[in-house]
């Protein structure tokens, strides 16, 4: 257990010094924005962009999925999802 600790105080002290001279390294995980606005193709405000796409009763990664291969907002929250039917009856 001794290590592990070890290996993550190396870590920590690793990104500290990095932190310091504003470049990080290039396998750290950063966080992006997300492609989905807050403001519906309406003009109507969201908290989140998950609460509008709820609102349009989307799941958000569909949507998200929508935008990123080139459909607009208003196509990405209006055309529903269309449902596969089961082979299996």
């Amino acid at each position: 257990m001794r290590t592990a600790h070890c290996s993550l105080q190396v870590a920590l002290d690793f990104l500290a010094e990095h932190a310091k001279t504003k470049q990080l390294p290039f396998w750290l995980p950063v966080r992006r924005e997300s492609i989905v606005p807050k403001v519906d193709h309406k003009g109507q405000a969201f908290a989140t962009a998950t609460a509008m796409c709820e609102f349009y009763k989307l799941d958000f990664t569909i949507v998200q999925q929508r935008l990123s291969v080139g459909w607009s907002l208003e196509r990405s929250l209006t055309v529903p999802v269309q449902r596969k039917k089961s082979a299996y009856k």
